[in-house]
């Protein structure tokens, strides 16, 4: 059974924008901050105790207009918007200020530390984006592995190998622009020897490939990505947002490299490897 929830009329809009009452309600206000600070949906806001006055139908329609006028338009072509929420904000805020680079000028850390600390850094990320995929080891067995440059054992070996590597190069390169021809690149260092045909690593997905999004637990599918003619086209348009040619207006660094890891993912550009690829690629735009 789908449950529907209250529409929102265009005499709505029009009372929420206009009435003074809306703006000046400080109960009703701050109940709605709350519920936006987790992102609630109406199968929550219709149990939610509301201020006298107000019916739970109401509550969610001013939840609605709340999140209107907080709606950033990211990328047009696609039609890609967020909502940017007061805690969105506080958020971007404090990784603006203390997850920067601010610690790697203080005096009083020793060159020889600061690079032990990259390269520890650059192994945590290998190994746990590979167990996000379902690579299968531990954590001590990973960056013994790394340390010691032992060879692979096994797929989940040889994916955090190849995060490293990735993760390394894009390092290397990181002030370079985005091309296709870098997005394949990374592609195939992140896939080598991980991918039932080979010949599938470095390459996008193409029309015959049967790709879809599968819950197992569920038994359904839940994303069926567009059409991979449209894949090429999109690469393109991927590296002009990635480099910032076509930007209109600012959007915080963070929330532009979490919108290029969902549209790799939404678009399933590869066969497989997406995952993979938009960290990497999330990665990279954040060290820019």
């Amino acid at each position: 059974m789908i449950e529907q929830t209250p529409k929102l009329l265009e005499t709505d809009y029009s009372r929420l924008f206009l009435n003074d009452g809306y703006r000046s309600n400080e109960e009703i206000n701050v109940l709605i901050d709350k519920i936006n600070d987790n992102y609630e949906y109406w199968n929550t806001v219709k149990y939610k105790q509301c201020p006298k006055g107000f019916s739970n139908e109401e509550l969610w329609k001013r939840v609605k207009v709340s999140r209107i006028l907080k709606t950033v338009y990211s990328w047009d072509k696609y039609k890609v918007h967020y909502g940017f929420t007061n805690k969105m904000e506080r958020l971007c805020h404090e990784f603006d200020m203390n997850f920067g680079q601010a610690w790697i000028h203080q005096p009083d850390i020793s060159i020889e530390n600061k690079k032990q600390y990259l390269r520890s850094s650059l192994m945590e990320e290998a190994i746990y984006s590979s167990i996000m995929e379902g690579a299968i080891t531990t954590r001590e067995v990973a960056k013994e592995m790394l340390l010691k440059n032992k060879k692979p054992k096994g797929k989940s070996q040889q994916m955090i190998v190849n995060n490293y590597k990735t993760i390394q190069f894009i390092s290397d390169h990181k002030n370079e622009s985005l091309s296709v021809e870098l997005l394949l690149k990374i592609h195939k260092l992140i896939t080598e020897n991980t991918l039932e045909n080979t010949e599938d690593a470095g390459r996008f997905r193409k029309e015959d490939d049967d790709v879809v999004v599968y819950n197992v637990m569920e038994s359904e599918i839940v994303h069926t990505p567009p059409s991979a003619e449209k894949i090429p086209e999109f690469a393109k348009d991927l590296c002009d947002y990635f480099n910032d040619e076509n930007k209109k207006h600012f959007i915080l660094p963070v929330i532009r490299g979490i919108i290029i890891h969902f549209m790799v993912s939404y678009f399933h550009t590869f066969i497989d490897g997406n995952g993979r690829t938009a960290r990497a690629l999330f990665y990279w735009y954040m060290l820019k």
